[in-house]
């Protein structure tokens, strides 16, 4: 207890003035080896979530601050798991981050080895996490997106239910949804039971909503998408407004003041890495398709400025760091600096640390 008190300590201390996040105090613990206290804090975190039934702050953790390139910080989940080998906690992370690792090898050496090593580990450490502890939201939907690769021992359907439980909000159907692709056997089978079976479990929430939901974001279930579409023009709830501005962009849909609603929708867009590699896209659909042309320029500066931050979480991530290339070379051509190209360059050969793909 003495060697982590002053980090302990710290944190409390400048909690009030600066209202850190417990992503924050995660940051702050992994960078400074403090498993110990690491494990006392996510120990805790867990039992808030159960209490106040929701697990936000555990899944900013785990897919923010754990699931990411940074050296320092996977060498501190590698040690947090060789010091608590049975803490549930510990294996979520090494999970999270062993599938994150996984999915950024490139190559057909690392696609064959270093890949399926990463996914084997992974999938180790997420079965033994949900074993360990049913109830901790990170384990279950680390082990829902490594499901993918294989359904055994859970299935989809008993894993979304206690999530749902857990966390009965519309963002844990969307994790659920995000999980769902055509490595399921059956796609459009498991998207109507689970928002028949489950979507009421959130409150405001029903199974049109879910069905709009998958069938924007889904492309494997396309045999839906013309039913929830339909849906969705007959139903006009803010709860469901991202789903709608997708349905705009991606599937022709049409909707009122579609133009000042998408730039609304997607100011406020960018939450997670994955945002960032359409939002630059999408701004310049809009500013084309709805005659904004100022809109373009400022969703370039908002996604580079989205991925500078990402990037202090996760500096090897070959996707961020690509998108970030490829803005700095559209920004250069209609500017020529040469401090835009210099950046790309220096950015380039960071992306070949997980490997060139083929």
């Amino acid at each position: 207890m003495k060697r982590f008190a002053p980090v302990l300590a710290w944190i409390l201390m400048v909690l009030p003035a600066v209202a850190l996040t417990p992503a924050d105090q995660v940051r702050a613990l992994l960078d400074g080896g403090e498993i110990d206290a690491l494990e006392t804090l996510v120990m805790a975190l867990h039992k808030a979530s159960i209490r106040d039934h929701d697990p936000s702050d555990l899944r900013a953790i785990y897919q923010d601050v754990i699931a990411t390139t940074h050296p320092g910080r996977n060498e501190a989940v590698r040690l947090w798991r060789k010091q608590y080998p049975s803490s549930p906690y510990a294996a979520a992370a090494e999970a999270w981050m062993e599938m994150t690792h996984a999915d950024l090898y490139g190559g057909r050496r690392a696609a064959t080895k270093l890949r399926v090593a990463a996914l084997e580990r992974a999938e180790i450490s997420a079965t033994e996490a949900v074993r360990n502890a049913g109830d901790f939201a990170p384990a279950l939907e680390g082990w829902l997106f490594l499901s993918k690769e294989s359904r055994e021992p859970f299935g989809l359907l008993p894993i979304s239910e206690a999530l749902l439980k857990i966390g009965p909000q519309r963002e844990t159907m969307l994790q659920i949804i995000r999980a769902i692709d055509g490595a399921w056997s059956d796609s459009v089978r498991d998207v109507v039971g689970l928002c028949h079976l489950y979507a009421d479990l959130v409150p405001g929430y029903n199974s049109d909503f879910c069905l709009i939901d998958a069938a924007v974001r889904l492309s494997r279930i396309s045999d839906l998408r013309r039913p929830a579409l339909e849906f969705l023009a007959a139903i006009d709830d803010p709860m469901i407004e991202d789903s709608r501005a997708l349905a705009v962009l991606n599937h022709r849909f049409e909707m009122d003041n579609a133009a000042d609603r998408l730039v609304v929708w997607h100011r406020g867009a960018l939450r997670t890495s994955s945002d960032a590699a359409n939002h630059y896209s999408q701004g310049a659909i809009i500013a084309f398709r709805f005659d904004r042309p100022d809109y373009a320029a400022e969703a370039q500066a908002a996604a580079l400025r989205f991925i500078d931050t990402r990037l202090l979480d996760d500096p090897r991530n070959p996707s961020l760091l690509r998108e970030k290339i490829r803005i700095l070379f559209f920004s250069y051509q209609s500017e020529p600096d040469p401090l835009k190209l210099a950046e790309a360059r220096r950015a380039w050969p960071v992306t070949l640390h997980f490997g060139q793909f083929d």
